[in-house]
Parts: structure tokens; C-alpha cells; sequence
């Protein structure tokens, strides 16, 4: 049976304000960050409706006003992350390729239609549709080709065993390319059906040329031009039809208008067939933003009308390019790498894809949020940020390019910090447990050719200056933790010779032994009321010590794996700890819950098919994900019993773990006359238990509700219980 997803309209996200989603253990809510950088666009000939796939999991998105807002799939669907889309320039069907699902909408992206199974192939990463047909990339070197909107299918081979990398439509009938694993370049004449290797390297191409993308120009079909998406290969430009082809200047995003003026990268022709095209810096700068470039897409019906990304997300130019203005309304695909917030609870920061970013009314139900934030020199992303508990003006931000910064004044002006040189990203800043001036920050590169390295660093002037604390071989530092002594714990993975814990005790550093020595940690955490407990994270498992390291226990949790993110919650006693994870089966991520130190696990939160969760942070429980940033609450299981004619019995335990949870004001309400009226109050025992006396009789309905109080409003949500029916009525 095909499955029927429904877009929710503009006016219901607007109604309806940040989108939640109820499971049986957790409630999430999004806080409201847009961004994230698009995957594709498509723009519709016969409307004003634009679509966006996005590198995130259930990441298309659907605009009625060419971008002026934009809604995605609902919550109740869970596909993985978007790759293509398509509109067909004749009837205005789209598909879209995201996770392993091939959808259709016929209405504009109202409604979207799961046709997956008309496909009976393994669906690859790409897309075209024109000419009356629809091709789709598949494995094993082929094509998918259907000539009725997707209902079948008939399956024709391109190059056998190799990938296929990039499809686009001739304007010449029936005409089609694809780019062959990043190599070569193939055509049909016939519609997809037979292919030929066009043998580029032979015709001007230097040999190991990466392809990246083909665009034909709409006015000339011989008029075809490449990128290679690596600053190493050169991007090409054919004016017969590739019998000939020469160099022209670097650039990822491609693409033809409707008069043939052709974009590469930052750039522009007007005269892209002649000997020698002159070509034209376009603007760069978005309000809040700069283009990225890797991504043109030109309204086919108006020329002027131009999509782009951004380092913040989505971009729209209504000018050819003169300028441009950010169109993120709606988007939650940015990915949030950190999480850092004052006591006072007012003020949080974001490291991010696209920048810092940063709200100063968290406390609000819908928190505003400035975004995206570029600390001095900073690079488009930022995995560490760190805001002073005390002082909401103090801000350190860490990210790639040999990049740390503070701020004095809440972020308006940014210095760089005096620091050692280093390579790849800082990933953690960490505040001494001892002295509120000293910071620790973790620094890992990983180097695809090379030796992967990384350093840990000191400051001792909140930020301003580092020092290089001269981690053990220079190994990758990914994950740090603090003891009460200010004794540190660092992760150490990678392509290193010794992976596993290391410590340093102010002087020098120590490999933590036993079962973790020699594994890749992800996450490390000091139990914050317990230098004895340990726990730890690796790509084998969860593993947990109470002997300060000397041994360690595997703790089991059932069909989880990569797990990640170790983060406590100081508000309960014993402490609640959450580690994120990807269920086996699913493939979803994970978020799980122990009440009880870490020993035993309830699955607590489950996201989309291909998600991660980045960064944990508890005040309720933030989570920074692959769609932003979410506040996610538990829920409480409320049970009312009957147990004779005149007692009740209540019980409350965490719908996750099923903890008991004592000392909890119970209401009690009776139906009456059509309306719910309070008979009662009572707390629960040490027991998470309570007994209510209450007379009834055959057709009484009762139910129970438990308001969280402001302590325990941070990490529950109000629950309330099933109706209870005395005598079946």
C-alpha cells in the first residue's frame, strides 16, 4: 500500500507555532533555529512552489512563494537524509529522493506519495525529469527509467558496477548525461535506454579530471559545461557537443539560465559559447550570511529569480545575482555541534553548521534566536562554544582554521585568542572545576592522506590566552571530561596507535588501562558527585568504572550501538544520566535514560532513520541534533487501579526507566455532569505510590493528573493518567 504523507499548510505552522512530537517516554520540541544547507533545489515552471532537499533526515522541504517560507514532512514520518529532487517542466509532478524513498507530489507539495516500490532496485543518490521521462540512478552502474510519472519502471545499464554520480536533461529531445563515478561522462540520445562514454580525457579533459556536475544550456544543446567540486581538478566548457572541451575557472555550483548566461561557482558569462568567455564576479553576501556557491538553481520561467546556498542555508537572489536575501523560514536542518547556558538559565549559545548562535530569552516558550554568529576569523562551522555561567558577556567560541575566539560584551565584538597554531576543529571547552578562570579545550584533526593529531589546551584567563598541555602523542583529543581535583579525562580515537582514556594531573599524562585501553572512545564522563565513576563511551560499547579506571564493566543496551554523548542531569538524586546512540534495527537515532547511575538503560527518545545527536545539555534536556536544536521533556506513566469500592491506588514511575517518583502531589478528578471537577490531592510514598478514598458507584469516571513542580518541570512533562470506569459503564 502507498503511504500518503501530508505537508502541513503555512498557516498551520503558523498556528500551531514550533513543531513537537509526542512519544511514549519523551516529548520534543523544536526551538525554533532555521537553517542548514540544501542538498538541491527545484524550481516549478507552472507555480510559484520551490522545493529543497536538505543533508539532514527527513529533509525535504516544500515553498508555495519561491522560498518566502517553506514546510517540511511531518513529524510522523521518518525517512533518511534528502538527496534530489525533481519537478517535470510539463505537468509539474516532482519527485524526490530522500533516504532510501523515491516520493511524488502531484498538488505543489501538499501532499507527497511514497512510491518506493514501483522501483524494485536499490535507489542511488540522483535524479532527472524531462522529455516525459523520469530517470533515477540506481546501483550497479544503472538507470531507472519510467515514462508514466513514476508508476514503472524499466532498468537500463550505463556502465556496469560503477556509480552514478549526476544526471541532466539536453534540451535536445530525448538527450540525457550522467557523470560515471566522478569520471566519466555519458549519453543517451534514446531517452535512457542505450548509453555512450563521451571519452572526455580524450577530447581535452586531463586525465583524473573529477566530475562533479554536467549543465547543458537550454538555448544550444552542444553548449555543456563541468565542475569538478575539488579545487585540484579544473572545471571544462564544450561548444560541439563534447568532441572538444577546455578549461575554464574553478567553481562547484553550476548552472544555465533560460538565455543562456551560465554560472560557475561565484561567477558568470553572458557568452559562454565564444572562444574566450568573459566572465563576472557576482555578489556574495547575504544579510545575515555569505554564498557558499556549490548549489545554482535559476527560476526556469524568470531569470532574475536565482537560488543558492549559503553557510546559513538557503539563499534567493530576485535580481540576477546583484543581490541576495536568506530564505531559512521553516528549514530545521542546521546541524547544533554544542550547547552552553548560563545559571541564570536566560542566555544559551549554539555551535553550529553556519556559525555561533544565541538567544538571551531561553526562558521563553518560543526563544528568539540570533543566527548565524561569526566569531573573528571564524570558519562557517563551530563545534565548541563555552558562555560563562556567571557572565553572560564572557564568551569562548573553537572551531576549524586554527580558530579560537572570546568575546567580552555578549558576542558583538569578537578578539582572536593568543594560541598555539593547531590543526582541525576544537570539538569541547571545558571549565575548571577549581578555578572559574582556567578553560581546557579539546583539539582533533583527522587527515584523510596523513597522520590524524590534536593537542589539549589551557587558559587561565578565560579564554584570552592557551597553552598547549602536550597530550600524548599529539593523538586526536575528541571528548573531555573534569574530576573534582580538576584531573582531566581525554578521549582519545583515530588513526593513532593507542587509542582509549588518558589523564593529566596538572604535569603529565597517564593511559587509563584495563578493557578501554587500545578502543576509540566517542565520550567520556567523570560522574560529577564521584571521581570513582567513570564512564565511557567507545565504537565497541558502554563501558563504566567505579574505581577511578583500574576496571570496568560493558554495560548492555539492547540493540543500540554508535553510541555517543554521555551528559548528566545534577537535578535528581541519584543523578539521571542520557548517552545518545543509533538503534540497530531502525537505524534511528537514539537517546537513552538511566535512573540508577548508569547500570541499567530505557530507550528514552527516538529520532529520525540516520540522525545523530551532537551535543546534550540539561535544563530539561537539550539536544543538539542533525534538525537543530530541541528541548525534550520526559514523560511520567500515571496509573490509576481500582482496588475496592471506597481506595484507589495511584502510581507515577518515568515512562523511560521506570523509576519511581516519590513525593509527587497527585490531583484527582471526578466526572460530573459532563465536567471534570477535583475531589482530591495526594503525594506519593517512597514507593512512587498513593491511595485515594473515594466513594463510587457503577458509571463513575476518575482520572489523575501530576503538574510538575519547577524543579521537576525541567526534566517532566505534565502527565495524566487513562480514565479509570467503575462498573463498565
Amino acid at each position: 500500500m502507498k503511504n500518503r504523507l501530508v505537508l502541513a499548510s503555512l498557516l498551520l505552522i503558523a498556528l500551531t507555532g514550533l513543531d513537537t512530537d509526542t512519544q511514549d517516554s519523551a516529548i520534543a520540541t523544536n526551538l525554533g533555529l532555521y537553517g542548514g544547507q540544501a542538498a538541491d533545489f527545484a524550481l516549478d515552471p507552472l507555480s510559484d512552489t520551490a522545493y529543497m532537499t536538505t543533508f539532514s533526515p527527513n529533509g525535504l522541504f516544500a515553498s508555495a512563494d519561491l522560498g518566502g517560507s517553506w514546510s517540511g514532512l511531518p513529524s510522523e514520518v521518518n525517512y533518511g537524509n534528502g538527496k534530489s529532487v525533481e519537478v517535470d517542466p510539463d505537468s509539474g509532478t516532482t519527485f524526490a529522493l530522500v533516504g532510501d524513498s523515491l516520493l511524488r507530489t502531484t498538488d505543489q507539495g501538499t501532499t507527497w506519495e511514497d512510491i518506493s516500490t514501483n522501483l524494485e532496485a536499490t535507489i542511488g543518490n540522483v535524479l532527472v525529469s524531462a522529455h516525459g521521462r523520469l530517470l533515477i540512478g540506481i546501483a550497479n552502474g544503472q538507470v531507472a527509467v519510467s515514462t508514466d510519472s513514476g508508476e514503472t519502471f524499466d532498468l537500463f545499464t550505463v556502465s556496469e558496477g560503477n556509480d552514478i554520480s549526476y544526471l541532466t536533461a539536453s534540451p535536445d529531445t530525448d538527450v540525457f548525461y550522467v557523470i560515471v563515478d566522478q569520471g566519466a561522462l555519458w549519453q543517451s540520445t534514446d531517452g535512457g535506454e542505450t548509453w555512450t562514454d563521451l571519452e572526455v580525457t580524450n577530447n581535452g579533459m586531463t586525465e583524473g579530471t573529477s566530475l562533479w556536475k554536467v549543465a547543458v544550456n537550454p538555448t544550444d544543446g552542444d553548449n555543456l559545461a563541468t565542475t569538478s567540486g575539488v579545487s585540484t581538478s579544473t572545471n571544462y566548457i564544450t561548444t560541439d557537443g563534447g568532441d572538444n572541451w577546455t578549461g575554464i575557472d574553478n567553481g562547484s555550483g553550476l548552472a544555465f539560465d533560460t538565455t543562456g548566461r551560465l554560472y560557475v561557482g561565484f561567477m558568470y558569462t553572458d557568452n559562454p559559447t565564444a572562444g574566450s568567455p568573459t566572465w563576472t564576479n557576482y555578489d556574495s553576501s547575504t544579510p545575515l550570511s555569505s554564498i557558499y556557491a556549490d548549489l545554482i538553481a535559476v527560476d526556469p520561467e524568470d531569470e532574475q529569480v536565482i537560488f543558492n546556498n549559503s553557510s546559513m542555508g538557503p539563499a534567493k537572489s530576485d535580481d540576477r545575482a546583484a543581490s541576495w536575501t536568506d530564505i531559512v523560514d521553516g528549514v530545521v536542518s542546521v546541524k547544533v555541534y554544542d550547547i552552553s547556558q548560563t545559571t541564570d538559565k536566560v542566555t544559551v549559545w549554539l555551535g553550529a553548521n553556519g556559525g555561533l548562535a544565541k538567544t538571551e530569552n531561553f526562558d521563553d516558550d518560543e526563544p528568539t534566536w540570533e543566527y548565524p554568529i561569526l566569531p573573528a576569523g571564524s570558519t562557517n562551522t563551530v563545534h565548541a562554544v563555552w558562555v560563562n555561567p556567571d557572565d553572560a558577556n564572557v564568551v569562548v567560541s573553537g572551531s576549524g582554521g586554527e580558530n579560537l575566539a572570546y568575546s567580552s560584551d555578549g558576542g558583538d565584538t569578537w578578539s582572536m585568542a593568543s594560541a598555539p597554531e593547531f590543526l582541525g576543529n576544537v570539538y569541547e571547552i571545558l571549565q575548571s572545576r577549581i578555578d572559574d578562570n582556567t578553560l581546557y579545550a579539546a583539539i582533533g584533526y583527522y587527515d584523510l592522506t596523513g597522520d590524524d593529531s590534536g593537542a589539549v589546551f589551557m587558559s587561565t584567563d578565560v579564554g584570552q590566552t592557551w597553552t598547549d598541555l602536550g597530550f600524548t602523542n599529539d593523538f586526536p583529543a575528541t571528548a573531555m571530561s573534569i574530576a573534582s581535583d580538576d584531573t582531566l579525562y581525554v578521549a582519545a580515537d583515530g588513526d593513532v596507535s593507542a587509542p582509549g582514556i588518558y589523564t593529566y594531573d596538572g604535569s603529565s599524562w597517564s593511559e587509563v588501562s584495563g578493557d578501554i585501553s587500545g578502543q576509540s572512545v566517542t565520550s567520556v564522563l567523570v560522574h560529577p558527585d564521584n571521581d570513582d565513576v567513570l564512564l565511557v563511551t567507545t565504537t565497541e560499547g558502554l563501558w563504566k568504572s567505579t574505581d577511578g579506571g583500574s576496571t570496568w564493566t560493558e554495560i548492555i543496551i539492547a540493540d543500540a550501538n554508535n553510541l555517543d554523548t554521555l551528559t548528566p542531569q545534577t537535578t535528581t538524586s541519584p543523578i539521571t544520566l542520557y548517552v545518545t546512540g543509533q538503534d540497530t534495527g531502525s537505524l534511528n537515532g537514539t537517546v537513552y535514560k538511566s535512573s540508577d547511575g548508569g547500570d541499567t538503560w530505557g530507550e528514552w527518545y527516538e529520532g529520525l532513520k540516520q540522525e545523530s545527536f551532537y551535543a546534550m545539555f540539561f535544563d530539561g534536556l537539550m539536544a543538539g541534533n542533525d534538525r537543530g536544536i530541541y528541548d525534550i521533556k520526559s514523560r511520567a506513566k500515571l496509573k490509576l487501579t481500582e482496588k475496592n469500592q471506597k481506595n484507589v491506588s495511584v502510581s507515577l514511575r518515568d515512562a523511560a526507566t521506570a523509576k519511581r517518583l516519590k513525593h509527587k502531589t497527585i490531583k484527582l478528578y471526578r466526572k460530573k455532569s459532563g465536567e471534570w471537577k477535583k475531589i482530591d490531592a495526594v503525594r506519593t510514598n517512597t514507593k512512587g505510590k498513593a491511595t485515594v478514598r473515594v466513594n463510587v458507584t457503577d458509571g463513575t469516571k476518575l482520572k489523575a493528573t501530576w503538574k510538575p513542580s519547577a524543579k521537576d518541570r525541567r526534566e517532566y512533562a505534565k502527565a495524566t493518567s487513562k480514565v479509570l470506569r467503575f462498573g463498565g459503564v
